[in-house]
């Protein structure tokens, strides 16, 4: 019995060893931003710039409300908004003290974004490093 178990482990053995060698290695490698970081096709820019733009005309919309309401008002109740450009994610907080918009790049491996709030200014953002994906090789 003890002879057939110390076989059978010695095969078990020899097989995962041959299994290695014949499995990809998960090697990290570096991933394409779409913004900001070296060429940006014109596509994805085109899409940034309509996020640039809803962003604008958000901030403007609320800004006409709030000297006629006095007070910021939820994404429904803000007239022509452009529509969120494709790959983009739009989040919108309001609260009484005023509104946080961000749109986020899901398209894009870098999480690029931008962001503004009732102050008006657009930031755009990423992460300080661009990630390791791993992939197989």
């Amino acid at each position: 019995m003890r002879k057939s178990l110390t076989t059978m482990a010695l095969a078990g053995g020899i097989a995962a060893a041959f299994g290695l060698g014949m499995h990809a290695q998960i090697v990290p490698s570096r991933v394409t931003c779409l913004h900001g970081v070296g060429p940006e096709r014109p596509a994805d820019r085109d899409r940034r710039e309509q996020a640039i733009a809803l962003l604008k005309v958000l901030n403007s919309a609320e800004g006409q409300l709030l000297q006629r309401t006095r007070r910021f008002s939820a994404l429904a109740e803000l007239p022509n908004l452009p529509r969120t450009p494709d790959g983009f994610r739009l989040r919108f907080y309001l609260s009484d003290a005023g509104y946080l918009a961000s749109l986020k790049d899901e398209r894009d491996p870098c999480y690029f974004g931008l962001f503004s709030d009732e102050a008006g200014f657009i930031y755009s953002a990423a992460p300080f490093s661009v990630p390791l994906v791993a992939t197989l090789n």
